[in-house]
């Protein structure tokens, strides 16, 4: 749900405001954060405050995506939307300036790359990686499990939003039910790459892009 939330407002960036695509992109990364913080709190902080089985965070997270889907269908309508571009030679012509499919895709690579060293260069890094083993032994460390919850549920919803800007600008589609196959795709990522795993997500998602 917020991967397309995210392609809709690089769209509107783009066709309605007349933006460049990187302004394009990190407008849609702030509100994609701020949409995963409000994921955080309605949908996965009250389930840990219960006993619970892990999968309930997940059956929570698929059920605001339905909804976040059927209420895009019902203010955008099922047709599908496209950027203003022109492909020409490879290149996206943006008017002002150009940039190739290369480019784009080398966007993403970097992105992943400071996300790998966000994780394990940095202090909030670190704090997520013990929180994910054991809350309770972070909580002895003095970390706050629950901030740094809504940090990594920020982090990873702005990250799905520029990858939905990205998507919807390789594909030239942009389109309410854009998530569901992409969510299909991100859990074969997930086995490929293995679960924590940056690195081996973005070999994961490079063997099944190009299979």
């Amino acid at each position: 749900g917020i991967f397309m939330i995210g392609a809709f407002v690089g769209l509107f960036m783009v066709t309605v405001f007349e933006a460049n695509i990187f302004v394009a992109i990190l407008v849609a990364m702030l509100v994609g954060a701020i949409l995963g913080y409000l994921l955080e709190f309605v949908a996965l902080r009250p389930l840990r405050k219960k006993n619970v089985s892990h999968l309930a965070p997940l059956i929570s997270t698929i059920g605001v995506s339905i909804f976040i889907e059927s209420v895009a269908l019902l203010v955008w309508g099922p047709q599908t939307r496209s950027f203003p571009t022109d492909f020409i030679g490879g290149l996206i012509d943006f008017g002002m300036f150009k940039i190739s499919m290369v480019q784009i895709i080398g966007l993403g690579v970097s992105i992943v790359l400071i996300l790998n060293v966000l994780i394990k260069k940095t202090k909030i890094g670190k704090a997520i990686r013990a929180v994910s083993l054991s809350t309770e032994t972070a909580s002895l460390l003095g970390i706050n499990p629950t901030l740094v919850i809504s940090v990594t549920v920020m982090l990873a919803s702005a990250l799905g939003s520029a990858a939905g800007v990205l998507v919807g600008l390789s594909f030239d589609a942009v389109e309410p039910m854009m998530g569901v196959v992409i969510g299909f795709k991100g859990l074969a990522v997930l086995i490929l790459g293995g679960l924590g795993n940056i690195t081996g997500a973005m070999v994961g998602g490079f063997i099944l892009g190009v299979s």
